[in-house]
């Protein structure tokens, strides 16, 4: 009756298999997921990790203390999109001895096409960007 999941609630079986709700409300799969919001963060799944959270300035954010099996090994960015479809922010990623910083930027539409502009933009309130980690 638990389906293999070994929960006894539908929250408990995403947990247990790795699913987490990214930030359009879609089920994404990911053994951790952190999601970085315009002032603080949430981590889900697996990870005992606790980061050292800054807001540096407008669009740009830091996140310290990541080890090797943490953004270093890969992840998958899922940014905030409106009702249409379209991206809301862009977002760039460095990680470095340890401490990743993200950058935001607005989005400018060229030719139909959402397009990163250097415009520093924070997160939208109330808006996520989602990093699946593998």
């Amino acid at each position: 009756s638990r389906g293999g999941t070994e929960a006894s609630s539908a929250m408990q079986a995403r947990i247990n298999l790795g699913l987490v709700t990214g930030p359009n409300s879609e089920l994404v799969f990911g053994n951790y997921a952190v999601e970085l919001f315009n002032t603080k963060y949430t981590k889900h799944g697996k990870t005992n990790n606790d980061y050292a959270f800054t807001h540096v300035g407008v669009g740009e954010y830091k996140l310290e203390g990541m080890v090797s099996d943490s953004f270093g090994t890969g992840y998958k960015m899922v940014l905030p999109k409106d009702e249409l479809g379209n991206v809301l922010i862009g977002a760039t990623v460095a990680v470095v001895s340890g401490v990743a910083t993200i950058k935001t930027f607005a989005i400018t539409m060229v030719s139909g096409k959402a397009t990163l502009s250097a415009v520093p933009m924070d997160i939208p309130e109330g808006r996520f960007i989602l990093f699946n980690i593998s």
